[in-house]
Protein backbone atom coordinates (compact mmCIF):
# COMPACT_ATOMS: atom_id res chain seq x y z
CA UNK A 1 0.00 0.00 0.00
CA UNK A 2 1.13 3.27 -0.42
CA UNK A 3 -0.18 6.83 1.12
CA UNK A 4 1.11 9.69 -0.35
CA UNK A 5 1.15 12.90 1.82
CA UNK A 6 3.51 14.90 0.46
CA UNK A 7 5.29 14.29 -2.62
CA UNK A 8 6.53 10.66 -4.15
CA UNK A 9 8.15 10.46 -7.45
CA UNK A 10 9.24 7.81 -9.13
CA UNK A 11 11.93 8.95 -11.50
CA UNK A 12 13.21 6.71 -14.96
CA UNK A 13 15.94 5.13 -13.11
CA UNK A 14 13.19 3.09 -11.27
CA UNK A 15 11.89 1.10 -13.86
CA UNK A 16 8.40 0.16 -12.21
CA UNK A 17 7.24 -0.46 -8.54
CA UNK A 18 4.80 -2.82 -7.56
CA UNK A 19 2.44 -2.38 -5.51
CA UNK A 20 -0.94 -4.27 -3.69
CA UNK A 21 -4.17 -3.29 -1.93
CA UNK A 22 -5.87 0.08 -2.20
CA UNK A 23 -3.22 3.27 -2.37
CA UNK A 24 -4.24 6.53 -2.11
CA UNK A 25 -3.68 10.12 -3.01
CA UNK A 26 -4.48 12.94 0.12
CA UNK A 27 -4.91 16.46 -0.19
CA UNK A 28 -1.72 18.08 -0.55
CA UNK A 29 -0.28 14.51 -1.55
CA UNK A 30 1.76 14.13 -5.55
CA UNK A 31 2.30 10.61 -6.52
CA UNK A 32 4.34 11.39 -10.21
CA UNK A 33 4.97 8.54 -12.60
CA UNK A 34 8.52 10.10 -14.28
CA UNK A 35 8.98 7.23 -16.85
CA UNK A 36 8.39 4.55 -14.79
CA UNK A 37 5.69 2.34 -14.46
CA UNK A 38 3.57 1.24 -11.49
CA UNK A 39 2.00 -2.07 -11.52
CA UNK A 40 -1.27 -3.09 -9.89
CA UNK A 41 -2.66 0.42 -10.24
CA UNK A 42 -5.76 0.44 -8.01
CA UNK A 43 -5.62 4.25 -6.47
CA UNK A 44 -7.66 6.72 -4.75
CA UNK A 45 -7.08 10.35 -5.51
CA UNK A 46 -8.30 11.99 -2.87
CA UNK A 47 -9.90 15.90 -2.82
CA UNK A 48 -6.50 18.38 -2.99
CA UNK A 49 -4.22 14.98 -4.09
CA UNK A 50 -2.66 14.77 -7.65
CA UNK A 51 -1.35 11.76 -9.98
CA UNK A 52 0.53 12.76 -12.81
CA UNK A 53 2.60 10.42 -14.94
CA UNK A 54 5.09 12.23 -17.29
CA UNK A 55 7.84 11.16 -19.89
CA UNK A 56 6.23 8.15 -21.23
CA UNK A 57 5.57 6.49 -17.62
CA UNK A 58 2.48 4.25 -17.61
CA UNK A 59 0.33 2.61 -15.23
CA UNK A 60 -1.25 -1.01 -15.52
CA UNK A 61 -4.46 -1.66 -14.44
CA UNK A 62 -5.20 -5.37 -13.87
CA UNK A 63 -9.27 -6.13 -14.47
CA UNK A 64 -10.48 -5.59 -10.81
CA UNK A 65 -7.90 -2.65 -10.76
CA UNK A 66 -9.29 1.23 -10.81
CA UNK A 67 -8.54 4.56 -10.66
CA UNK A 68 -10.78 6.74 -8.64
CA UNK A 69 -10.59 10.67 -8.80
CA UNK A 70 -13.14 12.39 -5.87
CA UNK A 71 -14.21 15.43 -6.86
CA UNK A 72 -10.90 18.20 -6.47
CA UNK A 73 -8.67 15.57 -7.57
CA UNK A 74 -6.20 15.44 -10.39
CA UNK A 75 -5.37 13.03 -12.98
CA UNK A 76 -3.04 14.34 -15.28
CA UNK A 77 -1.59 11.32 -17.99
CA UNK A 78 -0.93 13.95 -20.66
CA UNK A 79 2.39 13.08 -21.19
CA UNK A 80 2.41 9.30 -20.20
CA UNK A 81 -0.75 6.39 -20.30
CA UNK A 82 -2.70 4.04 -18.78
CA UNK A 83 -2.52 0.34 -19.51
CA UNK A 84 -4.95 -2.05 -19.06
CA UNK A 85 -3.39 -5.16 -18.44
CA UNK A 86 -5.61 -7.99 -19.00
CA UNK A 87 -4.62 -10.96 -15.95
CA UNK A 88 -7.55 -12.83 -14.37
Amino acid sequence: MILVLMTLVVPNSVSQIIVSDDNNVSSGGILEIDAGTLINGNITIHSGGTLRVLNNGAIFVNYNDEISVESGGVLDISEGEIIENIIQ
